[in-house]
């Protein structure tokens, strides 16, 4: 389960105590905790723009998460977090202040605050100021947690995921940056990043149009690529089309890029999640499931309500590869029996690494209607650990409800 907030070892307690163990030792019981990399990584000051050798960044939140491991000898997973769940600090609220990062929406509007708590850079790959830092304070902490797992309790960590549901913005019109653009013209003609000769991150993803084939596709009549934009409405159009699939491909690439990032600063004895939603509303926020599946790393996605059961969305996340997780999970149901059918789907389908969401209220506002202590929702998760591998579920409180499930395939899980 998710620790949000200050992690400590009442807390980690609370939860292996609570649920119990396994004693097959198909299921094991961790804890998640959250690491904000663009804020907590920066001392408190402006000392954010010395990218040289003698920057010394803050690690406290990642010491205080493995040290409570370590005290405790419970499994860990670290959300590393520094996309639109970034946090407030002097870095993030200095980069919100330049309109020229933010993405846009379709009245050139730069997104110049936290909006519903949520940080919105633009995700282009010519926002150099913004890529530059992210690289520099998420490689700090892979190189960390890198460390630590080749240290002697490193086997307590069991995995990273990359920032939590990357997305080109919740609101309809977006993004426009004039740095965007630029890349949306480079990749229609595959020039610069997408160019092949020369040979970067995303060269040959490009259509490789010339000037006069891209108007034969949009019916227009353009003289030169400067005058190319994209639609600003939306439309059955082959132009919209392709704005569409490049907003898509900004997801997909700012999470790859994580994932490469994260193994580049030597972080490879763990596995490396994506985390992303499961193209709840692909039309707006572009957040198309082909983004959870990453080179070099393993599946990630959210599931609340029906989606916690979903088997269908779960066989399609499996038949992208093993490993695959679910970092944000709640059923959100006052029913039981709803929410261990729900667990024991994901089982079935092979998940490695769930996270529920929120154990308890310690964490923020942001907590409320998604505590699972003391819910229909913590009973679920205590009977699937006690029953384990077998199926075999103990009664629930009330002595009169039995209830027996088919045995399910053997494979090691672990609820963090």
């Amino acid at each position: 389960p998710i620790l949000d907030g200050t992690v400590d070892e009442r807390r980690v307690r609370d939860v292996t105590d609570r649920l119990g163990a396994d004693p097959s030792g198909a299921i094991k019981v961790g804890f998640s905790g959250v690491y904000r990399y663009m804020a907590e990584t920066e001392p408190p000051d402006d000392r954010d723009e010395d990218t040289s050798v003698h920057f010394k960044p803050k690690m406290d939140g990642l010491e205080r998460i493995a040290n409570v491991a370590r005290a405790t000898g419970t499994p860990f997973l670290v959300h590393l977090n520094g996309g639109r769940w970034a946090g407030s600090g002097p870095l993030v609220d200095r980069l919100m202040s330049d309109p020229k990062v933010m993405a846009w929406d379709r009245d050139d509007t730069p997104w110049s605050y936290p909006k519903d708590g949520e940080y919105h850079f633009s995700l282009g790959a010519y926002n150099e100021l913004v890529r530059v830092y992210k690289k520099r304070n998420l490689q700090l902490a892979a190189k960390w947690l890198a460390d630590f797992a080749a240290g002697p309790d490193g086997k307590l960590l069991v995995g990273v995921s990359t920032d939590s549901e990357v997305l080109v913005n919740t609101h309809p019109g977006y993004d426009y940056n004039p740095i965007v653009l630029d890349e949306f013209r480079d990749w229609l003609q595959s020039a610069e990043v997408y160019d092949p000769a020369k040979k970067g991150r995303w060269a040959g993803q490009g259509l490789n149009l010339s000037i006069r084939t891209l108007n034969e596709r949009w019916g227009t009549t353009y003289k030169s690529w400067r005058e190319v934009k994209p639609p600003r409405d939306r439309s059955d159009s082959a132009a919209w089309r392709d704005w569409s699939r490049f907003r898509g491909l900004l997801v997909d690439h700012n999470v790859q890029e994580q994932v490469d990032w994260i193994r580049q600063a030597g972080l490879t004895a763990v596995p490396v999640f994506a985390h992303q939603s499961p193209a709840l509303d692909p039309d707006v926020a572009f957040d198309i499931l082909d983004a959870a599946q990453v080179d070099g790393g393993g599946t990630g996605i959210t599931a609340y309500g029906e989606n916690a059961g979903n088997a269908a969305l779960f066989a399609k996340v499996k038949a992208y590869g093993a490993p695959w997780g679910i970092f944000e999970y709640n059923p959100r149901t006052d029913d039981e029996e709803a929410a261990l059918a729900a667990l024991r789907t994901v089982q079935a389908n092979g998940a490695s690494i769930v996270c529920p969401y929120h154990w308890d209220n310690e964490g923020g506002d942001n907590e409320a209607g998604y505590t699972i202590r003391d819910t229909a929702f913590e009973r679920a998760l205590q009977r699937f650990v006690q029953s384990g591998r077998t199926g075999q579920l103990p009664a629930r409180s009330n002595p009169e409800a039995r209830h027996e499930l088919r045995s399910l395939f053997a494979h090691r899980m672990s609820l963090l």
